[in-house]
């Protein structure tokens, strides 16, 4: 029975201590997201070549290595590059 309760104790622990790391994490990753979301929004708002925000949307933004949430983040804000750039030449 004593091997049984050290089980319990120690996967209880191991829960609490793995969560507790990852919302730490968590916390962190999104402070960081939020310094740069400015700094990415400026220099892709200084782009003004439709061609290369695509092709950088399509074939290099896929192979990086980045969180989904980043990647749908730059997504969107190549898109909104892009759609400005169509209005402002019409």
């Amino acid at each position: 029975m004593e091997t049984v309760n050290k089980y319990l104790i120690n996967e209880g622990k191991a829960h609490t201590v793995i969560n507790k790391t990852l919302k730490g994490y968590q916390a962190a990753e999104m402070k960081l997201a939020q310094k740069f979301s400015k700094e990415i929004q400026k220099v892709i708002g200084g782009i003004y070549d439709i061609e290369g925000l695509e092709d950088y949307r399509d074939n290099v933004l896929p192979n990086l290595a980045v969180s989904e949430e980043l990647a749908y983040a730059l997504s969107d804000a190549i898109e909104a590059q892009i759609e400005k750039i169509f209005k402002e030449e019409m």
